[in-house]
This record gives C-alpha cells, sequence and structure tokens, in this order.
C-alpha cells in the first residue's frame, strides 16, 4: 500500500485521488480522474470493493453505495496510517459490554443495553413500502393526540420516548429501558414514532419507514414539537384530502400572508450580485420557519439530466460558485455546482431556473428540493447522495 504511487492503468499518471482495490490491491484514479477504478470493476466483476485514500471510505460498486463493516477496521486502519485521512466515525467503533446491572424494570437485552454507551451514530436505510402502514391496526389514526412532553408509561422516563401508533401509548426507547421494544413485540403493535427526531420505526421491517400515510401524523408531531403543545393527527383515508383543504393554513395564501407581514420590516438595499426577488429577499429577515411538506412521486428523481452521479464529489465547504458565500448552500444534482441558498443570495435559485437543473441538495440540512415540483422530495433514487453528503459532513 503506497498512496504516493500513480494510477496503475498504463498511461495514467494520476496521483491525487486514487482508490485501492481491496480484491487485488492495485490502485486506480476515482471518477474525479480518468475513472480507471470503475472501468476495473467493470472488467473484473469480482473486484466491487475499493477504498479511497483521500476520504478513507470504502465503495462497493454492486450495492451501488457507500458501505461501513466491521471487519473494514484493519483497512480503515491501514489507510489512516499511510495517509492521516481518519475513517468513517463508526468503522472502527465496535460496543462495550455493559459491567453494571440493570434496573429491575429495564426490559432491554445485552445488544440494546451496549447502545448508550457507543452511541456511534448511523445512517439509516428508509423502506418505502412497508405494507403495515396500511393497517388500521397497527396504525391507528382515531383522535391520535401527539404529547411530545408524555412519559413512558412504564417507568415514567422522559428522556427520549415513543408514541405507539396503534394504542397511541408512550414509552421510553432502547437507549433508556427499551420499553417501547418490549411493548412492540409483546402487543405486535409494529409502528412507532419518534419524539427525538420524528422518525418512524417498523419493527415487523425493522426499518425506518416513510409513506405519504405518515404525512398528517408527522405534521401533527412537527407542530407539537416546534409550539411545546399537544396536536391531534388529521385523519388519514378517503376524507382526509378534504379535512385538509378546509383546515390547514399553509401554501399559497399562508406564504402571501407571511410575507405581506415580513414587507414590513426594514432592510439594506441588495447588493449587485443579490439575485433574489423581493419575496426571497425578506425570508433571512423573517426566519418564522415552516412545517415542510415531502413529496414522495416527484418524476424529475426518475431524470438522469435531473439526478447525475458520474464524477461526483462533495465537499461540505465549498463556496458558492457565484459570490463565495459559505454560510448556506446547495449542491446542483444535475451537474454539481455549488450555490448559495435564497436565504443568501439566490443563486441556485437562479442556477436551477435557468439551466433548468431542477434538483438540488441543501449542506444545511441534507433535504433534497425541486424547483420544478416546488417541493422537498424523497425518493429510493436520493440514497447515495444522502450517504455521500451525511459521511462528508459527519464523518
Amino acid at each position: 500500500m503506497d498512496p504516493n504511487l500513480p494510477c496503475a492503468q498504463e498511461g495514467c499518471e494520476l496521483q491525487n485521488d486514487n482508490w485501492l482495490c481491496l480484491k487485488c490491491h492495485n490502485q486506480f484514479c476515482g471518477r474525479s480522474g480518468n475513472g480507471h477504478m470503475k472501468e476495473h470493476f467493470q472488467h473484473n466483476n469480482e473486484h466491487c470493493l475499493c477504498v479511497s485514500y483521500k476520504h478513507n471510505a470504502c465503495w462497493c460498486y454492486v450495492c451501488n453505495a457507500y458501505i461501513r463493516h466491521p471487519l473494514l477496521a484493519v483497512v480503515h486502519g491501514a489507510i489512516q496510517a499511510a495517509t492521516g485521512s481518519r475513517p468513517p466515525k463508526d468503522a472502527l467503533m465496535t460496543a462495550q459490554p455493559t459491567s453494571t446491572a440493570p434496573a429491575p424494570d429495564d426490559v432491554r437485552d445485552e445488544a440494546d443495553r451496549t447502545l448508550d454507551k457507543s452511541r456511534t451514530g448511523f445512517i439509516p436505510d428508509m423502506k418505502f413500502d412497508c405494507p403495515h402502514v396500511h393497517d388500521e391496526h397497527m396504525f391507528n389514526s382515531h383522535e391520535l393526540a401527539v404529547n411530545i412532553q408524555a412519559p413512558c408509561a412504564c417507568c415514567g422516563d422522559a428522556t427520549e420516548n415513543w408514541l405507539c401508533l396503534s394504542c397511541h401509548q408512550v414509552m421510553c426507547s432502547r437507549y433508556v429501558k427499551g420499553h417501547m421494544k418490549k411493548h412492540c413485540i409483546d402487543e405486535r403493535h409494529c409502528l412507532a414514532l419518534s419524539f427525538s427526531d420524528l422518525s418512524v420505526w417498523c419493527y415487523q421491517c425493522d426499518s425506518y419507514i416513510s409513506d405519504p400515510t405518515l404525512r398528517p401524523l408527522l405534521a401533527a408531531a412537527n407542530r407539537a414539537k416546534f409550539t411545546q403543545q399537544s396536536a391531534v393527527a388529521a385523519p388519514t383515508g378517503p376524507a382526509a384530502a378534504e379535512v385538509a383543504a378546509t383546515s390547514t393554513s399553509t401554501g399559497p395564501t399562508a406564504a402571501t400572508a407571511a410575507a405581506a407581514s415580513a414587507a414590513t420590516s426594514a432592510g439594506p438595499a441588495p447588493g449587485a450580485d443579490d439575485v433574489r426577488d423581493e419575496e426571497d429577499r425578506r425570508l433571512d429577515r423573517s426566519q418564522t420557519g415552516f412545517q415542510a411538506d415531502i413529496k414522495y412521486d416527484c418524476p424529475h428523481c426518475e431524470d438522469e439530466a435531473m439526478l447525475s452521479q458520474a464524477d461526483l464529489h462533495l465537499d461540505i465547504q465549498a463556496p458558492c460558485a457565484l459570490c463565495h458565500d459559505r454560510t448556506e448552500n446547495w449542491l446542483c444534482l444535475g451537474c454539481h455546482q455549488v450555490m448559495c441558498s435564497r436565504y443568501v443570495k439566490g443563486h441556485m435559485k437562479k442556477h436551477c431556473i435557468d439551466e433548468r437543473h431542477c434538483l438540488a441538495l441543501s449542506f444545511s440540512d441534507l433535504s433534497v428540493w425541486c424547483y420544478q415540483c416546488e417541493s422537498y422530495v424523497a425518493h429510493p433514487r436520493l440514497r447515495p447522495f444522502l450517504k455521500a453528503l451525511e459521511m462528508a459532513k459527519f464523518g
């Protein structure tokens, strides 16, 4: 292993961004160079794993994703010793066995009890086709009230709780005493909502899940969490659209009202390179926050011209390509240019409209916005981008 060696491909002398094949130990340049590592895999299908000297991250061409595994710890250690590049945070971390006896009401198994000592973090895989969301016994939205402050019904702990979406009981997570997991297994209530990050877990699918049916629940949880009061989820099913149409305050009318309110605040004249319209310029002075609706069927996520993974290299610290601002930038998923948000000078919005590149990824919160759909979007094809960005942002 010598990171200073050039690409092994005949005639290629690139050195600055090479990858090591974990099968044959030859090293080739990445997609930012001449793409010889990918070409090496295409000619040798068993050589699907490679590790970057630059980022100390492992890529699998078969899975088409960055991967993490305990067996890679030796590889990451060797790369770090040779280059000084740090491995992914959880690559070398393993849970340490607990040395204290659990409390009498701690119902976790040994594996779950080690979680609160390791706290290594992870990148969750999302399941978009969970069948249990459509089972009325598993997801009972009738009179579903969300009280973020409610303690665990079993132990009274209020630090990290979940809401059972079947019987609406609140119980603690596996990071506390594991009462929600035990409840869901014992009662066969498989769906639970986290009060910490508003994610939904299915114990039957053993996965985080996402589904349009959950939108009213997540909207209610968001209101409860960020307005510090209880909220009732809107009903799901055929009547949901009619109820939402008559009761919601989001949409163009609300946006217009917010803009009118913000218009009363004065601010400095925009700079010469500020391409925002008046409505967008008011955003950075109002900063009122909002509940984001997510579109799950954005057709542009299926368009190769809008979503390109070729030669994608993420640099969270990259400045806006036009004004060089670094405070809040987005990545165009069509051409991979980095530009500032509408809270700064609006260069990404102008770029996407001018070039018809409608998908952009936020460096701030890892969300994806579609300028054609005018909505935040979620789609399985976005997973590689989100995983790559999370690795770049959090290690």
